[in-house]
């Protein structure tokens, strides 16, 4: 009777180690999917960023024109009267 028990007992923590490492692989097998998927989005990314048309005016342009306008009023104020 004992021996039957501990059999049984033996048999039930193989079938728990048998469903953890199958749980294991499948955990495993879900990383090595999202590493891919992940180096596909930043592979994305980077042509994302390489591909995006850099704006034409940027603020500092903006402001160096708007110095300049405000410099030729100055100029013309001072002519002026």
């Amino acid at each position: 009777m004992e021996k039957e028990e501990m059999s049984q007992q033996l048999l039930n923590e193989l079938k728990e180690l048998k469903a953890r490492e199958d749980a294991n692989t499948q955990l495993l097998n879900e990383i090595k999917d999202m590493r891919t998927k992940m180096e596909k989005i930043e592979q994305d990314i980077e042509d994302i960023k390489f591909f995006t048309p850099k704006p034409v005016l940027t603020p500092a342009m903006i402001g160096q024109v708007g110095g300049i306008i405000l410099g030729a009023l100055v100029i013309i104020g001072i002519f002026w009267l």
